[in-house]
């Protein structure tokens, strides 16, 4: 209930309410997809998802850390989009839906991989199993 209520917290403030679905999706069919090859879900399930501002060539990225300011020391996790490609990444659902499998995938502690054909190759393509969403 937590993460339903932190998720859809998130998409209010950072995804219009037209868009929301195709970044729900694609977050859910990620968790999902790396839980099953990892074992378990990413976080916990417990994955902020966020439009910020990064380097020009980045369409995503991922970090996990800490929190010292809580009674509990909990880890915190976020994906975080590109805002100045929001369009077209809105504009293309499975490139969307690859960036964000790609980076979930470095929170279940993946590194970048030599592979092209990888979904964690650092210039990875657009990933099939992300045609439906």
């Amino acid at each position: 209930m937590r993460l339903i209520i932190l998720t859809l917290a998130v998409l209010f403030l950072f995804v219009t309410p037209a868009n929301a679905g195709v970044v729900w999706d694609s977050a859910e069919f990620s968790e999902e997809r790396w839980g099953q090859i990892a074992g378990f879900r990413p976080c916990g399930g417990e994955i902020i998802y966020k439009w910020g501002d990064l380097p020009e060539s980045a369409l995503g990225s991922a970090l996990f850390y800490r929190r010292a300011d809580r009674e509990e020391f909990g880890v915190v996790c976020e994906v975080t989009l590109q805002a100045s490609q929001k369009s077209r990444l809105y504009a293309d659902p499975q490139l969307l839906c690859s960036v964000i499998l790609h980076e979930v995938g470095h929170l279940t502690g993946r590194a970048h991989s030599s592979n092209p054909n990888s979904i964690m190759h650092f210039r990875f393509r657009v990933d099939e199993r992300c045609r439906n969403i």
